[in-house]
């Protein structure tokens, strides 16, 4: 696959250039571990995001009045 790649795209992807690429397999412990990491993401991503609306809308009112 390398031979083909020119840049940053590849315009064709064959079933025997997507055979030589190499797709990591951890073991299931480590995929928990990664997915419980990924949704504690989140849910820390919800909670700014909600902090935030409540900032925005702080500072609208003081603009506001």
């Amino acid at each position: 696959m390398k031979a083909r790649i020119y840049g940053g795209v590849i315009d064709e992807l064959t079933p025997e250039d997507a055979g030589s690429v190499l797709i990591p397999d951890a073991p299931f412990p480590e995929q928990e571990r990664i997915g419980r990491l990924i949704v504690r993401v989140y849910e820390l991503r919800d909670e700014v995001n909600a902090v935030e609306d409540q900032a925005i809308a702080q500072l609208e009112a003081i603009i506001s009045s």
